[in-house]
């Protein structure tokens, strides 16, 4: 369907190609923001209304992307601290409905295309960041020493109050 190193094949409308250069001194926070506008592209694409910038939920995607990678594991659930309503709940996090995306890679020319690619490929993954529901995101990136690259993006609809 697509090739990693060429040109994206099959996703209509995509931004950028999954060759563009990565420079990988590159601040984490850009890579962050990127994938945040990459998302977005594609919920506006795709007739969802953008997610709003939430810097609450990048602490906590930040900090399961830098356990995936020191705690040696990949996946939702983290082995001290849980799957992510866990976490959500243990930084304070209140919110009605919650999802997380994760991706790691190492070698690539360009992290955020493929990690949006794959997201957008994989159906559970291109339902959580397609729900109209979301309202916030917030994305983490860590990078360790041999350039493996772990990015967690979660999403949140808040709780809402019903008044008399």
């Amino acid at each position: 369907m697509f090739s990693r190193r060429g040109v994206l094949l099959g996703l209509a409308g995509f931004p950028f190609s999954l060759s563009a250069r990565f420079d990988s001194k590159e601040p984490l926070a850009s890579i962050e923001k990127r994938v945040f506008n990459a998302i977005n592209f594609q919920r506006i694409s795709g007739d969802a209304e953008p997610l709003l910038w939430s810097d609450t939920l990048t602490v906590t995607a930040r900090a399961h992307s830098w356990r995936m990678l020191r705690g040696g594991f990949f996946g939702h659930e983290d082995p001290l601290y849980g799957n992510l309503a866990a976490r959500l709940t243990a930084a304070g996090i209140n919110y009605a409905r919650s999802a997380e995306n994760v991706f790691r890679e190492k070698g690539y020319d360009d992290p955020v295309s493929l990690a949006v690619v794959e997201w957008m490929y994989s159906e559970g993954h291109r339902i959580n960041l397609l729900t109209p529901e979301y309202i916030y995101t917030g994305v983490g990136v860590a990078e360790s020493e041999d350039g493996t690259i772990v990015v967690t993006q979660q999403f949140l609809k808040p709780q809402t109050f019903r008044t008399r």
